[in-house]
Parts: structure tokens; sequence; C-alpha cells
């Protein structure tokens, strides 16, 4: 079930040909470029087209024919969410409009003088609608599982894409958890993406979307330890240049679980994704959907 391999799709070359057509052309001929692009991937991007499909037809239970468009809607807005986000970063802001529902309730906790924990998933766009927030240069720090995109973050900081934000990648030998209790004690913001299993991690299980599901055990364990408070956050694509971002508190934030902090967070993300079906960009088979 849901074994991810720990690597994402994409290339160097593909970003440094997006950066191109976005600095040379602007953000919205760029957005019809990726039409282009939406299209070779459907062709070519072999099992995810299977997982993606499988997703809208047997979770969301679409029709055969809007499964098969939904994908392609799936894909473009992915592509839409990584030109949104060097856009932001190369001084376009101005472009796109921000709206945030929780904002008061997120910052009375991030804004407190002492560390906190972010938990979100891959939907959305959380670090673009992220910018939308005051964090008065508080510290961020991302925690990571994905093991091949080093090369691919190392050209975004050329770019000032990455700017300002830690990566911290889950290792074998445990040693991130001393980088992550390291940042908490400095009073910094710990993020991490609650919904990646990656086979071999210890994980936690519960149903999600009417199936069961495993989620990696590591961000609700962490939280529940450290004994920071915890926010789950989204950012969402609203339309072609807007974000809507919410912010939600667990509702027992008193010594809760592991497994009760991970049911809080599987009932937002299944508002998240009922709402935006179009934006879940896990592309693998999350919920074993071959074998069911």
């Amino acid at each position: 079930m849901a074994k991810w391999k720990g690597e994402s799709r994409g290339n160097v070359l593909g970003y440094k040909i997006f950066i191109f057509w976005l600095r040379n052309f602007g953000l919205g001929f760029t957005y019809l470029f990726l039409y282009f692009v939406v299209f070779y991937f459907l062709l070519f991007s072999g099992k995810a087209f299977g997982f993606a499909w499988r997703y809208f037809r047997q979770i969301q239970g679409f029709g055969w024919i809007k499964s098969l468009y939904m994908v392609y809607v799936n894909y473009y807005i992915f592509g839409q969410t990584i030109l949104d986000k060097i856009a932001l970063r190369a001084g376009l802001k101005a472009k796109f409009k921000f709206r945030f529902d929780g904002k008061e309730t997120f910052e009375s906790v991030v804004l407190k003088n002492e560390g906190v924990i972010l938990i979100s998933a891959h939907v959305g766009n959380f670090e673009m609608a992220a910018e939308s927030m005051n964090l008065e240069g508080r510290s961020v720090s991302i925690v990571t599982l994905d093991s091949e995109r080093a090369d691919i973050k190392k050209y975004l900081e050329t770019q000032g894409a990455e700017k300002g934000i830690k990566f911290v990648k889950v290792e074998d030998d445990l040693s991130h958890i001393f980088k992550i209790a390291k940042a908490i004690s400095d009073k910094g913001i710990v993020c991490f993406t609650g919904d990646r299993y990656k086979e071999g991690v210890k994980f936690l299980e519960t149903k999600f979307l009417g199936k069961m599901a495993k989620f990696p055990a590591g961000p609700f364990e962490v939280a529940v330890r450290l004994k920071v408070p915890v926010v789950f956050v989204f950012g969402m694509k609203a339309t072609r240049r807007s974000y809507q971002f919410y912010g939600r508190l667990p509702h027992n934030r008193i010594n809760p679980t592991p497994q009760e902090l991970l049911e809080e967070f599987v009932a937002v993300l299944e508002k998240m994704v009922k709402q935006y079906p179009e934006q879940w960009f896990n592309f693998y088979d999350f919920w074993d959907l071959q074998k069911n």
C-alpha cells in the first residue's frame, strides 16, 4: 500500500525551460505553453497516469470520461503551481491575490515566540500561499523524504526560488530528529507533509476518503513528543491568479496521541480534497488501488 519510492518526477532541464519561458514571455504565455507540456506527460507519464486516473475513477467516483478529463486538469494545475512559485520568487507577487481562511487563528499560534509545527500535504501549493503570511522573519525548515531533487533545489537556489528556506532530509540514521529538535528549540517553524508514506518508514493507518491508507508516523509522533503547537495548513489554487490559504488547529491540543493527531489531520485533508479534487498531487498508488 502507498509504495512511493522517495523520488518526485522532474529534472533540472524542465525547470530551466519553464524559467526561460517565464522570464522571456511572461506568466500568461507560459501557461499556454504548459498545455502542450501536459499533453506530452499524458502520453508518456506511464504509471503516474494510471494512478491519477484510478484516483478520480475509484476514489472520487467520477465517470470514465470525466476521470480522463480530470487527469488532464490535474496535470495542468500541478504545472501551474510550479510556475506560480517560480514567478513569485522572481518578483511577480503583485500578479497574484491571496485570501486567508483562519488567519487570526493561525497567527495566534505561529506568531508566538516559540517553536511550532505546520503539517500540510501534497495538495494545492502551500509554499505559494505561505507568502501571504506574516512570519516576522521566522526561520522556516521543511522536512522532506525526497531523495533525488538536490540538483533541482540547487538550481532553484541560484534563481532565488528557495532562498531563506532550510531543507531537512529524513535520514536512515535518524540524524534529522536532532535538526528538527534544534529548529524547534530555536523557536523556528518546522513544516511537514503528513500524507506521503515511504516503504520501510514507520506508519500510522486510518480511513481516508472511504479507504484505508498509510500515513507517515513521523510528523505526528514528533509533534506529540516535543509538545509543540501544531497547525494544519493548506494553500489551494482558487483561480488562475489567486490562492486560498487555510489554517486549522487540532481540536484536541492537550496531550493527543499520534493516532488522534493523524485522524484530526485527515479529517481536514478530506475536506480539502473533496473541495479541490483536481489538486491531489500524489502521483503514485496511494490506496493500493491496483489490488482493489
